[in-house]
């Protein structure tokens, strides 16, 4: 549009419009003496320094990143998004006309902590012991305080986690203290590698290696074991690549989750809410057309289409939050480890763990508006329910 369409677009004189390019940086284009604005630069411009009085600016948002983990089978819900542009369909129907750029960051679970400490990931997907992590560090870093949105894949025990051997090892869990183990740290399955150690009371070498790194060694006979979980484990058992040496001594629910920083949650609600109407479609997809999705992430991550159907029917797809859910994160964080020093232990604080970082609230306004069931409570109570409503 033409300066004069713009200055009466905003109702404003010309000496208004040339004190706001020089000194607010109003966005103009140039061509010879003649000068342009491009109305959708204009908007974006309006909002950035638009304010209600007395009330805190709303910072406009041009970028969201997501933490996912593709090679994590319990968080293929995030996969399912990214590739189906479920985000996406949700954002246009609340910013038809201010597009929010998507950018997604397959990362470990311990690399989303650390994006989401430095603000570079606003949504994370990560594992139970994580969640854990994240909790303490609210503790510790009061003007950190993330919450938990959501709830992704779920197994009861410790189904989904095994210890493997290479195919031509008799070693036995009474054997292990003289041999090296690879986990990655701070992980889920390095908390499940070191509670079963410490009932059978053994102490071997551990290393650090992301689970990837963990199957091709193991194939290589580059160490004498390693934590898998979902889709490896299904996949050394479908090729008959190595063995299973299963873990005692922990009887958790292995949970995965969805995250973000409360404050940045509060502010933009209507993302955050749409990212879990994402979610939540994306579960119903799982279960109601599982053919389809098998074939989706079997693409992408270049795995039979038949083991990643067989991984999707066992995991139990629930963002709902249980009492069962908050009461397991409850005991993953009371366990001690080698490394953890007890005065972080003595920060733990259950009921606090319970109502302060669980948030279920923008979770149940995404069931709202998809028509689903209402939720009786904020946390649910008791046990699973037989069906997987969300």
């Amino acid at each position: 549009m033409t300066l004069q369409e713009a200055m009466d677009l905003l109702q404003i004189s010309r000496s208004t419009i040339n004190r706001w390019r020089k000194d607010k940086g109003l966005p103009v284009i140039k061509v010879g003496k003649d000068v342009f604005v491009d109305k959708n630069e204009l908007q974006k411009w309006v909002r950035s320094h638009a304010y209600i009085e007395n009330q805190p600016v709303k910072p406009v948002i041009e970028t969201i990143t997501i933490g996912y983990q593709s090679m994590n089978a319990h968080l293929w819900s995030s996969l399912i998004i990214k590739e189906l542009h479920l985000f996406e369909e949700e954002l246009q129907k609340i910013h038809p006309n201010h597009p929010i750029k998507i950018q997604w960051a397959d990362l470990n679970g311990p690399q989303q902590i650390e994006g989401m400490l430095t603000g570079r990931i606003q949504i994370a997907s990560l594992g139970d012991f994580p969640l854990v992590s994240l909790y303490q560090l609210s503790s510790l870093l009061p003007s950190f305080q993330p919450r938990l949105l959501a709830f992704d894949g779920k197994n009861t025990h410790n189904e989904g986690f095994s210890l493997v051997i290479p195919k031509k090892s008799n070693l036995r869990m009474d054997q292990i203290s003289n041999h090296t183990i690879a986990t990655l740290s701070h992980s889920s399955s390095w908390h499940r590698l070191y509670k079963a150690f410490q009932s059978e009371r053994i102490n071997p070498t551990i290393i650090s290696q992301d689970s990837l790194e963990n199957m091709n060694n193991i194939l290589s006979n580059q160490v004498d074991a390693t934590t898998m979980i979902e889709p490896f484990l299904s996949m050394i058992t479908h090729l008959e690549l190595g063995k299973k040496i299963q873990l005692e001594g922990c009887e958790d629910d292995y949970l995965t989750g969805i995250v973000a920083e409360g404050q940045w949650a509060s502010q933009h609600a209507d993302i955050v809410i749409a990212y879990l109407k994402a979610h939540l479609r994306a579960h119903h997809l799982i279960r109601n057309n599982p053919f389809k999705i098998s074939k989706v992430i079997s693409q992408h991550i270049d795995f039979p289409i038949q083991v990643v159907s067989i991984i999707l029917s066992k995991i139990r797809w629930d963002a709902a939050i249980y009492d069962r859910d908050v009461l397991t994160l409850s005991n993953i964080g009371q366990t001690h480890h080698p490394v953890t020093t007890k005065w972080m232990d003595n920060l733990f604080d259950t009921n606090k763990l319970r109502n302060c970082f669980v948030n279920d609230s923008y979770l149940q306004e995404a069931a709202i508006q998809l028509k689903l069931p209402m939720m009786n409570s904020s946390i649910l109570s008791d046990d699973w329910i037989a069906n997987q409503i969300f």
